[in-house]
């Protein structure tokens, strides 16, 4: 079985070498190991003198999360999970499979896992595009330096088509297996077994919805409004609305007919601010929005169709037929709620990311407890839903990512033998 290494030292290599590889570095790092945090300042630095990244937000984001700085912080949190008696250590070795239409997660799962003090074998999907390519590349020169030698070590980039050997034997030897591939990667990957001590992590098929309080939005001067029509857009057209965390539903909560003005003023100024930024409008694209839209209509999911621009088209509904359609590109799904409570009643476990404007916490928390589980695992204001966190899925990645030792101290005994 022969895989293509992509970083460090690209090569054709066999599984069983690529494997061995690894294994000899166990024991290599430790979590936040001064050399992997030197390692994510070196790649920030890297990545924000590329000019390509100047043009991709999700790079930018990336080389930002990967600064010294940013890394203190999460460490901080890590310290945070341990105590007196119980600390972390590396889960061991992690097979990360990484998603097509998000190019920098495999960087961010790998990351956070190497953090971890992880060894890691990451699958990079051959169909990914430029961005992915830049960090492929990027890595595999940095990891080359003499300096993050031991990091070198512990990490494999590696590409290959679907093979079920492959997976198999990568499943079979990792203690953590990762997969954000969606429902149907997930499916294909459990043919491929773990063993009994491993642990997984599945990331499904995710849909994500926003919400704004009429009230709040009513009292925003223009300025204002422009303003969380620009946060509204980098929540949704980052990765052209195919991201877990991207908005396809937008709820307007208050009285309908304030609703209504709110709605008729909002989705101009997100056409606007689309056309401000340059958004490629592709003929596909286009289709996609117009064909989905004529089809929420026939399936009655739909009573109403606007076009705003280019970019957006607004498909209005009812509380009793709308849902979050996987559709995207520009198209959106518009519901009115008199209450966030009964936004409840549109959120199932289907739904991760609930962008908000204008709630205080005891309501965003009402909505969260009421909930109770059934969805909506990361309540975040508009404008940070793209934004990668330890806290995802319902999952502490920096937990998941590693092992508890309890460390109990030595009993005391007395001169006469007694228990002290």
């Amino acid at each position: 079985m022969i895989v293509a290494r992509l970083a460090p030292f690209p090569a054709e290599v066999r599984v069983l070498d690529l494997l061995a590889g690894l294994d000899a570095a166990a024991g290599d790092l430790v979590p936040f190991d001064p050399e992997t945090v030197a390692f994510g300042q070196h790649l920030s630095e890297r990545l924000f003198a590329d000019p390509l990244t100047r043009a991709v937000p999700e790079l930018a984001a990336l080389a930002f999360r990967l600064r010294a700085a940013a890394t203190a912080g999460l460490h901080r949190r890590f310290l945070e999970l341990e105590s007196d008696a119980v600390l972390r250590v590396p889960r061991g070795l992690a097979f990360h499979v990484a998603p097509v239409n998000v190019e920098t997660m495999f960087v961010q799962s790998w990351w956070l896992s190497a953090l971890c003090g992880n060894r890691n074998v990451v699958r990079v999907s051959a169909r990914s595009g430029d961005a992915a390519a830049l960090l492929a590349r990027l890595m595999a020169e940095s990891l080359a330096e003499p300096a993050f030698a031991r990091l070198g070590r512990a990490t494999a980039l590696i590409s290959y088509p679907h093979d079920e050997a492959v997976s198999r034997a990568l499943s079979l030897a990792a203690d953590l297996r990762l997969v954000w591939g969606g429902d149907a990667a997930i499916a294909a990957l459990r043919h491929c077994p773990i063993r009994p001590d491993a642990v997984e992590l599945a990331f499904p098929d995710r849909r994500s919805l926003a919400a704004i309080a009429v009230p709040a939005y009513a009292a925003l001067a223009p300025a204002g409004r422009d303003a969380l029509a620009g946060r509204f857009f980098l929540d949704a057209y980052g990765f052209d609305q195919m991201a877990c965390a991207s908005p396809l539903l937008l709820a307007w909560v208050g009285a309908a007919e304030e609703a209504a003005s709110a709605s008729d003023d909002f989705w101009p100024r997100l056409a606007d601010e689309a056309r401000r930024r340059g958004h490629d409008v592709s003929t596909g694209a286009a289709l996609a929005r117009l064909t989905g839209a004529a089809r929420l209509a026939l399936d009655g999911d739909a009573g109403r169709i606007r076009r705003f621009g280019d970019s957006v088209v607004v498909a209005s509904g009812s509380p009793s037929t709308v849902r979050a359609s996987g559709i995207g590109s520009g198209l959106f799904q518009e519901v009115a709620v008199d209450t966030l409570g009964r936004l409840a009643g549109l959120i199932d476990r289907r739904i991760q990311t609930i962008g908000h404007f204008g709630f205080d916490r005891a309501a965003l928390v009402g909505l969260a407890r009421r909930l109770n589980g059934r969805g909506g695992d990361r309540l975040v204001p508009i404008g940070q839903a793209l934004e990668f966190s330890t806290l995802w899925d319902g999952h502490d990645l920096l937990a998941a990512m590693t092992r508890l030792v309890h460390v109990v101290g030595e009993i005391s005994l007395a001169s006469d033998g007694a228990l002290g």
